[in-house]
């Protein structure tokens, strides 16, 4: 990868934007090692080291995150600048990044990413998989996928389920002895209980007698509301 500033800046920015050299490689299509040539290569010119790395690890050195503060959305537009040029009139461009839970991802990422990619080449499609709950405006998300009771009010929703069913189920013996919950918060005040989420409309064999059911919330897509000058 020959070394120019531009060239150097775009790989500190995925390095930094993916906190990892491998991914940001992938990304970029280049070696692992040219990207960490072109990176220490940037830190030599600027006199300053920008990236912390350890085995496990890389973290922005202060001088870092300035850097990413400052250049990140002045390449990042500069880039999408340059596939809107290239891209035809009726043709959709850009990149959209969407955070999920795992739960989500054979329900709702899988059956639809990849139709959506094939149909969409040109939009490039971050999709972070974590089970936290990140702020979808303060973290730069266009969109994300939560249980409803998670979504916060000022959000466009739309819903990608229908309501899921929770079925609490124990031995009898143990619920005779400990009594049946009557409620879900009680489940989780006895010594052993288990709960198991399934799909709408199947029961569980045998279990019957012993199970209390109550309604789950739906999946929603929900993104920040648009604004207008």
């Amino acid at each position: 990868m020959a070394f120019t500033p531009l060239n150097a800046l775009n790989a500190f920015l995925a390095v930094a934007r993916r906190k990892s050299f491998a991914a940001a490689a992938t990304e970029l299509a280049i070696s692992p090692s040219a990207l960490s040539q072109s990176v220490r290569q940037l830190e030599e010119r600027l006199g300053v080291a920008l990236l912390s790395r350890t085995t496990r690890s890389v973290a922005l050195t202060e001088a870092g995150r300035r850097l990413f503060e400052q250049a990140g959305p002045g390449v990042e537009q500069a880039l999408e600048a340059l596939k809107s040029a290239s891209a035809q009139a009726d043709e959709v461009t850009g990149r959209v990044r969407l955070t999920v839970p795992a739960i989500a991802v054979p329900f709702v990422i899988t059956p639809v990413l990849p139709r959506f990619v094939a149909s969409y080449p040109k939009v490039e499609v971050e999709v972070q998989v974590e089970n936290l709950r990140r702020d979808i405006v303060a973290e730069g998300f266009d969109a994300g996928v939560r249980l409803e009771e998670f979504i916060e009010r000022d959000m466009v929703q739309v819903r990608l389920t229908q309501p899921s069913r929770f079925v609490v189920a124990g031995a009898p013996a143990y619920l005779k002895r400990r009594g049946a919950p009557e409620a879900r918060r009680t489940c989780w005040r006895t010594s052993a209980s288990a709960t198991a989420r399934r799909p709408r409309g199947r029961s569980t064999p045998g279990s019957s007698s012993a199970a209390r059911r109550a309604g789950g919330s739906p999946c929603r897509a929900a993104s920040p509301p648009t604004t207008s000058a």
